[in-house]
């Protein structure tokens, strides 16, 4: 399968990237957790080095980055990479690289943990799964997740049709400007090439110890992938993180179509009425869980 590379991300601007880094949500504290106890570190333990794939402005590198010795992170926007090392007081190495370019930032089987969070479907994962398999050390572990579209929580005002708001945005608005990458997201990752199934096949990774976990995907889920409640102001500037947004404003400049975003959160407030300016909200969360061969 060819890269399926989203430009949009890689053109941003210093703005953009400080934009992005102050609406995304936070990932709570347990899935960290959870790969820490795939991998078998203690509770305490504190491993040797993290390699963080498409990282953005740093947000889950310096959420992530304490429980090790070392830490590295990577993106190929300059302007995300700028804005991650402006954010962080912890001592992480920011390189501006793509995934699949790992192997150029750290040494062979050096890497004791690697994450890409929100970035594997813009990866070329004929190139990446090689580049992983030789900066892993033996029995490393890798773990990408992603977050399906923002859903309100059933607490909310008017969920159901709240709920029904956020959906036609992204579902009918915005269909015709979602990338293939987008596209991986919608179906779950049921068709991100894994280490296996790629043109060449990676044999350095254990088949039969990888897991797909999946958290909240049923309606009465408790929203791991970061619950919150947010103002109508929050709800705005973090759709219009999303690159789908970006291409939508990027193709109507000029005109005179109502911003799509701003429509959807008239609608929102509309239907919260007058005693309400805040909704809670959050995102099922699926992680996928590699293991390289000891």
């Amino acid at each position: 399968m060819p890269p399926v590379r989203d430009p949009t991300f890689l053109a941003y601007s210093a703005a953009q990237a400080a934009a992005y880094a102050k609406s995304r949500m936070a990932y709570p504290r347990r899935l960290y957790d959870y790969i820490l106890e795939y991998h078998g570190a203690g509770a305490t333990t504190k491993l040797g080095t993290l390699l963080d794939v498409g990282c953005g402005p740093g947000n889950s590198t310096r959420e992530f980055a304490p429980r090790f010795h070392k830490a590295v992170a990577i993106d190929g926007s300059a302007a995300m990479i700028e804005e991650a090392r402006r954010l962080s007081t912890l001592p992480i190495q920011f390189e501006c690289k793509t995934g699949e370019q790992c192997a150029d930032v750290v040494d062979d089987e050096s890497v004791d943990v690697l994450t890409s969070a929100m970035a594997a479907h813009w990866l070329d994962m004929d190139a990446f799964w090689p580049a992983v398999a030789r900066v892993l050390k033996p029995g490393g572990t890798v773990a990408i997740w992603f977050v399906y579209a923002m859903k309100c929580h059933p607490s909310t005002p008017n969920a159901p049709q709240i709920e029904a708001v956020l959906q036609d945005l992204d579902s009918r608005v915005l269909l015709d400007y979602q990338q293939p990458g987008n596209k991986l997201v919608m179906n779950g990752y049921r068709d991100l090439e894994l280490p296996w199934t790629i043109a060449k096949p990676v044999q350095a990774f254990d088949k039969s110890s990888f897991q797909r976990k999946e958290w909240d995907k049923d309606e009465d889920g408790d929203f791991f992938g970061g619950q919150r409640t947010s103002s109508l102001e929050e709800v705005a500037a973090a759709l219009s993180t999303t690159s789908a947004v970006t291409r939508w404003r990027e193709a109507n400049a000029g005109s005179g179509a109502e911003d799509c975003v701003e429509a959807a959160v008239a609608k929102i407030r509309r239907l919260l009425g007058s005693q309400h300016d805040y909704i809670t909200w959050g995102g099922p969360t699926t992680m996928l869980l590699f293991k390289k061969k000891k």
